[in-house]
């Protein structure tokens, strides 16, 4: 875990204009998310019909 953490800091730092979308959506994701866990927010997602059908 460590090493994949200072991989991603490093491609980060290296290139924040293509690698920081990901960070910004990861960041994103967990604010929608908050502390709900997968099976809730799969049960979530399914409300929608658009995702439903």
């Amino acid at each position: 875990m460590d090493a994949g953490h200072d991989i991603a800091e490093q491609l980060l730092a290296d290139d924040a204009g293509v690698f920081g979308w990901y960070a910004d959506r990861a960041e994103l994701v967990a604010r929608v998310a908050g502390v709900t866990g997968g099976e809730a927010l799969k049960h979530r997602q399914y409300e929608h019909p658009e995702y439903k059908a």
